[in-house]
């Protein structure tokens, strides 16, 4: 979906963009990781099953001394980077990692009380990671997920009652999707079914 001039998205704070808060997506480099110690009782850190998110710089993690597999299914051999996580500003991680968890029939894969990682599974790209700031949103993002459901309806009323909201952007009543902000604020939009990227 392409809202255009009415989309719902803004600008941000978090990887060195000072003008407010967005949603980021990260690439997985061939060339760059950096290491996580899963010992480090000190930040209280708890891995729950899987592994760990994107440190500073949105880089992903080193687990048991080695990267893991960097080619999966529809990936040609000369391909060097694919998506790993999407990076969200959160003021409340657990309570944000909760809803998507829920929205999305997803697990926390880790948390510390700096990060929270969710997904479908340890090696199932991409993630959400949930990184804490202290503001709350203030602006609109410049980046939104849309959802494909097997039933919009359903599905809207389902999210909403799992503490989603419908918003008004600009969409128009003739709108095929639905948009909503999740409990911090961050627009999403619930599209009509589909069955490819570009249906």
């Amino acid at each position: 979906m392409v809202p255009g001039a009415s989309s719902c998205y803004g600008a941000s704070s978090h990887c060195g963009d000072p003008a407010g808060r967005r949603i980021v997506a990260t690439g997985r480099a061939g060339s760059a990781a950096a290491a996580w110690v899963s010992s480090s009782s000190s930040s209280g850190a708890r891995r729950v099953e899987g592994e760990p998110g994107c440190r500073s710089g949105g880089l992903p993690d080193l687990v048991g001394g080695r990267r893991a597999p960097a080619r999966r299914a529809g990936h040609t051999a000369d391909m060097a980077v694919s998506l790993y996580h999407l990076v969200v500003d959160a003021h409340d991680l657990n309570a944000q990692a909760r809803f998507w968890c829920q929205v999305l029939d997803w697990k926390v894969l880790f948390e510390d009380p700096e990060e929270v990682v969710i997904g479908a599974g340890e090696t199932a790209y991409p993630g959400m990671c949930f990184l804490p700031v202290p503001e709350r949103k203030s602006v609109k993002n410049r980046l939104h997920i849309d959802l494909n459901p097997d039933d919009q309806a359903a599905e809207v009323e389902r999210i909403v009652s799992l503490g989603a909201r419908r918003i008004d952007v600009g969409q128009g009543e003739d709108a095929t999707w639905v948009t909503l902000a999740d409990p911090e604020g961050n627009e999403f939009c619930v599209l009509r079914s589909k069955r490819s990227l570009i249906d």
